[in-house]
């Protein structure tokens, strides 16, 4: 299900031309886009990281410390945007990062009880 893994980034950049036509504060919307973009590169490449390592401490311990540099980073873009532009431009940030993470998180759960509804390979018993 590796399409359903990226779902919410497809649907992020196929919306965002459409938005942006329809007269979406452009700040808000592109910087709430890049800045979930790169975040959820970000997590990818920690839960692969994370899936290598030999402890299971050590994979929880890097899942919370990103997760939570995820949260501040999110939080933070919001509070930019607004600032940095017009206060539409910080409310369209955060609608585009609630949108984006409540796919990602639908999208999430989906994968998951898929991937736990298909028969797992028995190991073989020891000798």
């Amino acid at each position: 299900m590796t399409a359903l893994r990226y779902i919410d980034l497809v649907l992020l950049w196929l919306t965002v031309p459409l938005a942006l036509a329809l007269g979406a504060p452009q700040l808000g919307v592109l910087l709430a886009g890049v800045v979930w973009t790169v975040q959820r590169l970000v997590a990818l490449d920690v839960d692969r990281r994370a899936r290598e390592r030999a402890s299971v401490r050590e994979a929880i311990g890097l899942n919370m410390a990103t997760m939570f540099a995820r949260m501040w980073l999110i939080g933070a873009t919001v509070v930019v945007a607004g600032v940095a532009g017009e206060r539409e431009d910080g409310a369209a940030a955060a609608a585009v990062l609630l949108v984006a993470f409540t796919i990602s998180f639908v999208s999430t759960l989906l994968n998951r009880s898929l991937t736990r509804a298909a028969p797992r390979p028995r190991t073989p018993e020891r000798a």
